[in-house]
């Protein structure tokens, strides 16, 4: 293996910006590689559920957007004025094929990799629980920078769509409370 292409292709991610956070008027809008490691971080730090396992979870967090430094960000969830030009079947094999060209000597990432995507194990769910509450962490720090709420509002009501663990449920209804004050 290549180390050093493929450390090179993967920090990409330092300068791949979220697509979601672009439509706003902010500055130093949050890279894939920040958000990356803001889940990696909640994995590494929240207590879990007895049933996930966190080292893991923790790989899998640093694994599951890895293909976004070949293919970048792309959202297909229809949110405000942001309109897709490909569907959530394209975007899952342009990934996918990104993801085995990175990892082409890594099985046990692609294998993450596709576990996440596939999103049919615990941990997995349990992951984009967190993917999701990591969101929210960042549309909060947006939030208070620009001194408004209501045009991130679209990002609360996703994430509350995929939330569904107690405890990061609770966190969620914390963040979603500090909103307002």
């Amino acid at each position: 293996m290549n180390y050093i292409k493929f450390f090179q292709t993967v920090m990409e991610l330092k300068h791949t910006q979220r697509t979601g956070w672009t439509r706003y008027p902010l500055t130093d809008v949050e890279s894939v590689a920040d958000h990356s490691f803001g889940i990696a971080a909640l994995a590494l730090t929240l207590d879990l559920p007895p049933h996930i396992k966190r080292d893991r979870l923790i790989q899998m967090a640093l694994a599951h957007d890895m293909a976004e430094s070949i293919v970048g960000d792309i959202v297909v969830e229809r949110t405000g004025d942001l309109q897709t030009q490909m569907s959530v079947d394209e975007k899952a094999k342009k990934e996918t094929k990104a993801a085995e060209q990175l990892f082409q000597n890594q099985p046990d990432l692609l294998l993450l990799f596709e576990e996440y995507e596939a999103q049919i194990t615990p941990d997995a769910k349990f992951l984009k629980e967190l993917d999701k509450l990591e969101m929210v962490f960042q549309a909060l720090d947006y939030e208070k920078k620009i001194g408004q709420s209501d045009p991130f509002t679209e990002f609360w009501e996703n994430a509350k769509k995929y939330i569904k663990t107690p405890q990061v449920k609770k966190i969620y209804d914390e963040l979603h409370a500090m909103r307002f004050t």
